[in-house]
């Protein structure tokens, strides 16, 4: 990967970098932020934690919070490995697994809140 981070710039820990990126001087990203390849994060950005970064100038595109998605992705996946030993291989076809997927939803739904860059889920702390 090749990426140019001048000494004043701050690009640390959990920011993903995309090859050819440029950050300038007094340039801040943000926690658990994506850069797109060849963008320049312009002089004295300052870019949010969970944001999606592309262009020249470098510019916010998206926020990428996905806890809830995976937490639910997880559930399903399990869900159906559970009736597939049982040899179900079409439960997501049945009304049972909607309503499960629904009631796990709610859950997810309620049960996260943000925190900066820590988000609470069930007394679990995530970053």
């Amino acid at each position: 990967m090749i990426f140019a981070v001048n000494s004043r710039a701050m690009a640390s820990k959990a920011r993903k970098l995309g090859i050819n990126v440029t950050i300038m001087d007094n340039a801040v990203i943000g926690v658990n932020c994506i850069v797109a390849t060849h963008s320049i994060v312009p002089e004295g950005a300052q870019i949010p934690e969970i944001s999606i970064v592309a262009g020249v100038p470098g510019m916010v595109v998206k926020s990428h919070r996905n806890l809830v998605a995976n937490c639910l992705n997880a559930f399903v996946y399990n869900y159906n490995g559970k009736v597939y030993a049982r040899g179900d291989y079409r439960t997501w076809d049945t009304e049972v697994f909607r309503q499960a997927r629904a009631a796990e939803q709610a859950i997810l739904d309620g049960g996260i809140s943000g925190l900066g860059s820590t988000l609470t889920l069930g007394g679990a702390q995530w970053l």
